[in-house]
């Protein structure tokens, strides 16, 4: 008889299975066994969780979490959730990564749901995608220049963010935002490195989910002083639409973007759903205020003697206060919304729309807007994805008429007129400007784009963009014919009322196609080929509608005015583009890209056929180098890039143009308008840059710094001409020089980092150091009391600056001596005096910030509550205070004008017509702002999970609520929209104290 020894019974001898009986038996003991294998599997045990932000406490989807020792996983939700089945053991350590986090472990034991996993970010992300131009992005270590990152959400966790450019104040070295009023629905201009250009538009380019959109930002009727628009169409995007934003800085990032990028670009990429989550639900309501703090304390009072000749002020904010009308409201913030997101392996989707009801704090300022996106992601296959977005806003805006509204009368106040119907108010009092005066936008608009992304082969990607931006603007400004009682206020041809209308429809359309071919030599070198193919065009229509003197009351309409009048016109601009670049890269570490672009733009003159821009970089991560052995150094990366970009002239600057006029019978004719240049050339940025960034200490510091030099050739300047031409005496030609260097430093640190307490802080600082170079021959141009002047930051300020006088006792000012300038050009300050008459205008100071930065902390304790605070600065830079010259130098109702011996210098200037008042107008406008402190804490599930919700927070933000500054009126920061390169403060609306509370539920 034969024995066997099964594997593993120890050698005991198992008799061969011969019979039936034999073999039921083994069935009934392989049952047993499945049966007790079955027991024992049913003991192995799930173990989830939630995965969250260390900062923002915020859910985080699409992290890998792995048993460690072992190859079972999960992956977390769109609701930061995950649950892993199968779990071998009593207990195990989880791994969970993220790109652009820190590893996190944690052990747990089987069975446990409730995991929290806590991950922090990396203070350098090397491996993140950018998106550069080319198709399927680029590494973050391949790239020879910066490019700065805002997570939005992340942002918008932490922070009460009111549009897309308080998204990027403060937090991107080397962007300077400038906001013009505090009205409800104002935006704000973006200035990136510099002023690059003397008379052409600084804005950067701006790309939705890789769509050209309008980036107009002065918009809008002209309520701000000399017709200057407030609305900026950046603030059309809702940031909780926003996933990511990405800032490239100049042209030597820019080159791929090509004519118009030379002053950066900003990329915007929505988002999108996460595939393989069940439907996520998120409801958000916002409640707030918003009202003008110590608005007594920061009026300048109108200062006057009374009949007795007693010293007196007058502050008509108190006086209506105490009158029992108070001129501002307390405003009323509030926002509804709701995004659904999710998807499964073959779409992905996003889904949104949010309404915002905002109250400002004059009855004519509010908004209503309401917008929506939809993002869809389709993958029929592997190798491809189609991903579409729509976006749509339908919104009206009205604004408060700065210019000649409550802001004239109430700077401008006359004590002579307290008693009076004006009640000390200079033109109006404040119930007749908030009733008679009508500012409103009405928007209609569309964003929409799909975007093809193939993979053929391993080695081969390419991409096709199809984008349009559709803006539909009704712009109204509207004086009905006039009460007796407000018709007092106005001159008898404004009091029968006024009306003008402009409707402007702006078309974007964008055609991206990219290809980009990989090959790997040698297993240590790849190579990367990049093409690519661009179409943009924008198309401007106008119609615009005039007219004055309603013959009765109740009539809005133009046709119903006595005097009216209308034209309308159109702007056609298209730009063609095609790039080549090659990548090299070794080891995964050390990187070498060039690129050349071709453009050729219809705004060029005939005889100027297309522009090429340039490109090299180089990229090195030292720390993985064998040769590396710094072990408090966790990543360092050095890296070099060289490009440039351009700037087109403005549409019809090259062309020839006639103007239609009427002859002396009555006949059509052409007189000449424009001389035209058939040579002109694009403005040309070129750049240079230089940098390094590195982690340290287990990745509690990052430092990142960065050098630029940017040069912008061939600046376009408007330039006499002869008369005997025949035209005008002024052309558009290529002769500037302009430099811009500086460096953008920023720091992050983590102060504290433990399971129940993180303390980090960020700062970031930026320098800007502006020269004109040349000027094509010219001296200096001047802007009246601005000039471009070679040696000179552009629009830098010029004037003649009294340093001395006395004053006799009738008040009058004699012996006026001024500075006689230093400097081998004899235009610096500290001279010698000399009578004003011949003295020089001097340099006073610049008209652009210099150095600009923030600092800001957040704390995150017992995993459930954060605090939030941010300082921004922005210094070494002049403001025109023009309202200082009409309240002393015109209406004479200054505390100086009272005291005149006191106050020699500013007597003489005031009584002299030729002096500028520099010692009044030209002033430090530098400052610090509080600009916001917030508290966030997360609802406990036991308690959201009662109404069927997975998640919950509430947040409470305060912003600009306090400001350190020399600025003598009443806020540094705001100016007229419209202003190229003059700063100055005029009848316009402070930045206001908002507080809000957001909450927001998932479900």
């Amino acid at each position: 008889m034969s024995y066997r020894y099964p594997e593993g019974s120890g050698g005991s001898p198992v008799r061969a299975p011969r019979t039936l009986t034999s073999l039921v038996r083994l069935g009934m003991i392989a049952l047993g066994m499945l049966l007790f294998t079955g027991s024992a599997s049913a003991q192995v045990s799930s173990v989830g969780g939630l995965v969250v932000d260390g900062m923002t406490l915020r859910p985080l989807a699409g992290v890998q979490i792995v048993v460690v020792g072992t190859t079972v996983g999960s992956l977390t939700d769109a609701s930061g959730r995950f649950r892993i089945n199968n779990v071998p053991g009593e207990q195990v350590t989880l791994r969970a990564v993220m790109l652009g986090k820190r590893e996190a472990r944690v052990t747990a034991r089987a069975g446990d749901l409730g995991i929290r996993i806590t991950m922090e970010d990396e203070a350098i992300s090397l491996d993140e995608i950018i998106v550069t131009g080319t198709a399927g992005g680029t590494q973050r270590r391949a790239i020879g220049n910066v490019v700065t990152s805002v997570d939005a959400e992340a942002t918008s966790a932490l922070s009460s963010i009111p549009d897309v450019g308080m998204m990027l104040n403060a937090r991107v070295p080397g962007v300077v935002i400038q906001p013009a009023t505090g009205m409800v629905g104002a935006g704000s201009r973006i200035r990136i490195r510099g002023t690059t250009s003397f008379s052409l538009n600084d804005q950067p380019l701006i790309y939705v989910d890789g769509v050209r959109m309008n980036n107009q930002v002065s918009s809008g009727p002209a309520v701000q002083g000399f017709g200057s628009s407030a609305i900026s169409r950046l603030s059309d995007i809702n940031p909780a639409d926003i996933e990511t934003i990405e800032v490239i800085k100049g042209p030597a990032a820019a080159t791929l973007y090509g004519t118009e990028a030379s002053n950066g670009v900003i990329q915007i990429i929505t988002k999108r759903g996460t595939a393989g989550a069940k439907p996520r639900i998120n409801v958000m309501t916002r409640q707030g205020a918003t009202w003008f703090g110590n608005a007594e304390g920061r009026l300048n009072e109108a200062w006057y003697r009374d009949a007795n000749g007693d010293v007196k002020t007058m502050n008509l904010i108190k006086l209506e206060r105490e009158r029992g009308t108070p001129i501002f409201d307390v405003g009323q913030l509030q926002g509804y919304g709701i995004d659904i997101n999710g998807g499964t392996e073959a779409l992905r989707y996003f889904v949104s729309g949010i309404y915002d009801h905002d109250d400002g704090i004059e009855p004519t300022n509010r908004l209503r807007r309401f917008s929506g996106r939809m993002n869809l992601t389709f993958q029929p296959d592997p190798r491809v994805e189609v991903s579409t977005n729509v976006g749509l806003i339908a919104a009206t805006t009205h604004l408060a008429r700065e210019n000649a509204g409550i802001w004239h009368s109430l700077r401008l106040g006359s004590p002579t007129l307290l008693n009076t119907p004006r009640r000390g108010f200079w033109s109006r009092p404040p119930e007749t400007a908030h009733s008679v005066d009508v500012d409103f936008q009405k928007l209609r608009r569309f964003t929409g784009g799909v975007q093809v992304k193939h993979n053929p082969y391993e080695w081969l990607s390419q991409r096709l963009t199809l984008g349009l931006d559709f803006t539909f603007e009704n712009n109204q400004s509207i004086t009905e014919r006039m009460s007796e009682y407000n018709a007092q206020f106005y001159t008898a041809t404004a009091a029968l009322g006024s009306k003008s209308v402009q409707r402007r429809d702006v078309t974007y359309t964008t055609v991206d196609y990219g290809l980009t071919a990989t090959f790997d030599p040698t297993p240590d070198l790849n190579s990367a080929s990049s093409v690519g193919l661009q179409y943009y065009s924008n198309f401007v229509e106008t119609q615009d509608a005039n007219g004055r003197e309603f013959p009765a009351p109740g009539l809005t309409a133009v046709d119903a005015l006595a005097v009216n009048f209308g034209g309308d016109n159109y702007r056609d601009n298209a730009t063609v583009g095609v790039y080549f670049q090659q990548q090299v890269g070794w080891k995964n570490r050390l990187f070498l890209t060039g690129a050349l672009r071709a453009d050729d733009n219809s705004a060029f003159g005939r005889d100027f056929e297309f522009v090429a821009y340039p490109k090299v970089s180089a990229s090195w991560v030292v720390n993985e180098e064998a040769f590396w052995n710094v072990g408090w150094v966790d990543n360092l990366r050095l890296r070099f890039a060289y490009g440039a970009a351009g700037q087109q002239p403005e549409t019809f600057a090259a062309l020839r143009t006639y103007m239609p006029i009427t002859t002396g019978t009555g006949t059509a004719a052409l007189s000449p308008y424009l001389i035209g240049n058939p040579d002109l050339a694009p403005e040309r940025g070129e750049e240079i840059e230089t940098g390094f960034e590195t982690s340290l200490l287990e990745e509690r510091f990052g430092v990142g710094l960065t050098y630029y030099r940017k040069r912008t050739r061939d600046a376009i300047l408007l330039r006499q001409q002869p008369p005997s031409l025949g035209f005008p005496s002024t052309q558009f030609v290529n002769a500037g020089e302009i430099l811009n260097q500086g460096i953008e430093l920023a720091v992050t640190a983590h102060a504290i980092r433990r399971e129940n307490v993180d303390l980090s802080f960020n700062f970031n600082m930026s320098t800007n150091d502006n020269e004109v170079i040349g000027l094509g021959g010219d001296e200096f141009i001047s802007l009246g009391t601005q000039q471009h002047r070679t040696g000179y930051p552009v629009a830098g300020y010029f004037e003649r600056r009294a340093v001395s006088a006395e004053v006799d006792a009738n008040g009058k000012a004699f012996n006026v001596m001024c500075d006689g300038g230093t400097g081998a050009d004899g235009l610096r300050g500290g001279g010698a005096p000399v009578p004003c008459a011949t003295a020089p205008k001097i340099y006073i100071g610049r008209s652009q910030p210099n150095r600009e930065g923030s600092l800001s902390g957040t704390l995150t304790f017992l995993q459930r509550f954060s605090l939030y605070a941010l300082v921004d600065f922005k210094t070494g830079h002049l403001k025109d205070n023009t309202e200082a010259q009409n309240r002393c130098k015109t209406r004479l109702i200054c505390k100086e004008n009272l005291f005149p011996q006191d106050y020699p210098v500013f007597t003489a200037e005031m009584q002299d017509a030729t002096l500028f008042a520099t010692s009044i107008r030209l002033k430090d406008a530098g400052f610090a702002k509080l600009r916001e402190v917030s508290g966030s804490v997360q609802i406990p599930d036991s308690w959201v999970e009662r109404i069927g919700a997975s998640r919950g927070s509430v947040r409470v933000a305060a912003r600009n609520l306090w400001t350190w500054t020399k600025w003598t009126s009443i806020d540094p920061e705001a100016y007229r929209m419209d202003q190229l390169h003059t700063r100055s403060e005029q009848e316009s609306m402070p930045q206001l104290n908002q507080f809000m509370t957001t909450i927001q539920i998932t479900f």
